[in-house]
């Protein structure tokens, strides 16, 4: 491709050269023969015919540069015929022969499937520190003022929203409650925000 780039580049640069040398000898003769050559179709070929000794030059330099031109095509069109084949590392299956050889087109590997995630257990707590349900035989109202009194009782929290939570209380403070529910074989400790607790009353 390159090789005829340059004879494309090199035809047309003496074909110019020839066409300035015969527009030149054509107005060094006379106007006329001048404006024939550049405007008339073919007038440059009857000046070559009248003036063949002048215009002699270059109709050669012409003719050469038409013949670099001419290289330039075939040198392409060998290039392109060359690039047709098999492109360089592209992958050729291998011809079977009687039933031989590996299998083409090749099955697609199938993958397995992936493993569904497993939800992340939640953290727990030794079950003693909860110890068995009580049954309550008795409700007594709690203000929430004076639930830090309590800590490590077994109370029920009454939500805003109205439900209800039996838990026990490890730590309050001005933001939240820190208690503990029973979970699976043991615990979990959580934190309840203060203001969605409407009221609390103790388990006796």
């Amino acid at each position: 491709m390159v090789v005829a780039v340059i004879l494309a580049v090199a035809g047309a640069l003496v074909a110019t050269v020839g066409g300035i040398m015969l527009l030149v000898a054509a107005f060094q003769v006379s106007v006329g023969w001048g404006l024939l050559v550049l405007l008339v179709p073919f007038g440059n070929l009857v000046f070559i015919i009248k003036f063949w000794p002048r215009t002699r030059q270059a109709t050669f330099l012409q003719l050469a540069g038409v013949g670099l031109g001419l290289l330039a095509l075939l040198a392409f069109v060998l290039t392109v015929g060359g690039q047709g084949g098999p492109a360089r590392g592209t992958y050729q299956p291998p011809v079977q022969s009687g039933g031989s050889g590996p299998e083409w087109p090749p099955r697609p590997v199938e993958q397995p499937m992936p493993a569904p995630a497993t939800p992340s257990p939640l953290p727990e707590i030794p079950i003693g520190i909860l110890g068995p349900t009580p049954e309550p035989t008795a409700l007594r109202m709690v203000p929430t003022s004076q639930a830090d009194e309590h800590l490590g009782e077994f109370v029920e929290l009454v939500m805003r929203d109205g439900s209800v939570s039996r838990v026990v209380l490890h730590e309050v403070t001005g933001e939240h409650f820190r208690v503990a529910e029973r979970y699976g074989g043991g615990g979990i400790t959580y934190k309840v925000p203060r203001a969605k607790v409407k009221s609390i009353r103790l388990l006796k």
